[in-house]
């Protein structure tokens, strides 16, 4: 995986707002509130709707029509055509070329520098000698910046994010938060479930160095979520002896009125038993957890 970026020298923490991140201003801010994210530890939990394997670098002469394939090469020029709205952009490759197509995309022209190396991701179309991608991924490739290849991720968009400011954030960001989370889950526990931390987890979801990592990663979190529903489950189970419950009369106005209510009339079973039906009449019982479900089985008229 590719070293992120050094943006700045301010200190920041998973807690802090998004906003203090160069390049989010406040539109940016909504968008990314609009999946959910405001920090940027909810930053490091939008996951990735999926990887596309980018691995391997096909040469353009090799390349043939429908395949969807990565290609790379130097950026020869970038035409915008303000009339029919198209931006194409040419790479070469020895004597093979590929053109991009942008539709409605004039803003991207001053991404594309000729003598800058470019890669392009997507389905490749020939007709002739002629071969073109329309609206391909990319990126171009500066002194600053590595490729991003093996298994890429492939984000929620919301608004006007594209995909490629979101790699580039995700890329930055990412690596330089994920190791400041803490684990809640003892090492001891990790050993003897075969998984990794969680910090290491999180970098992998996003960024996994191969198939294996990725897969180990998916595991850990997987743990963590049946993990969290148990412990809540169990929480919500737990009676504190020392809070009062709510005294529920079996005979009070409350009760009649939702009887009066019923589309349907009790049945003789339910009239003789009507005080021990605590579903229909409540508990009587000063404390919580002690209201139970019972019904007429079979009838029509069971209440739940």
């Amino acid at each position: 995986m590719a070293k992120s970026r050094t943006t700045h020298s301010v200190l920041l923490g998973p807690g802090d707002m998004v906003t203090k991140w160069p390049g989010i201003g406040e539109t940016r801010a909504l968008e990314l509130e609009n999946l959910g994210v405001k920090t940027f530890e909810d930053l490091l939990g939008l996951w990735p709707h999926r990887h596309e394997d980018r691995s391997v670098i096909t040469p353009l002469w090799m390349v043939q029509d429908g395949e969807s394939v990565t290609v790379q090469g130097i950026i020869q020029s970038a035409h915008y055509d303000p009339v029919k709205k198209i931006l194409r952009v040419q790479i070469q490759e020895g004597h093979a070329s590929l053109t991009a197509i942008f539709f409605h995309a004039s803003w991207l022209k001053r991404q594309f520098e000729p003598g800058y190396k470019a890669i392009f991701s997507g389905k490749a179309e020939r007709r002739g000698h002629q071969l073109s991608m329309a609206h391909p991924d990319f990126q171009v490739m500066t002194e600053d910046r590595e490729p991003l290849l093996g298994l890429v991720p492939i984000y929620p968009l919301s608004g006007s994010l594209k995909q490629v400011f979101m790699q580039r954030l995700m890329r930055d960001i990412v690596p330089r938060f994920a190791p400041q989370l803490s684990d809640p889950l003892p090492r001891p526990i990790q050993e003897q479930e075969g998984l990794i931390s969680r910090p290491e987890a999180i970098l992998h979801q996003h960024f996994p160095p191969n198939a294996l990592a990725l897969e180990a990663s998916r595991k850990r979190l997987v743990f963590d979520e049946f993990l969290r529903i148990a412990l809540a489950v169990l929480l919500m189970h737990q009676v504190d002896p020392h809070v009062p419950g709510m005294v529920q009369k079996p005979d009070g106005p409350l009760v009649q009125r939702f009887l009066a209510s019923l589309p349907f009339s009790l049945t003789e079973g339910q009239k003789r038993h009507g005080t021990r039906f605590n579903m229909i009449y409540g508990s009587q019982r000063p404390w919580p957890g002690s209201c139970k479900a019972m019904w007429d089985l079979g009838k029509r008229s069971s209440l739940f």
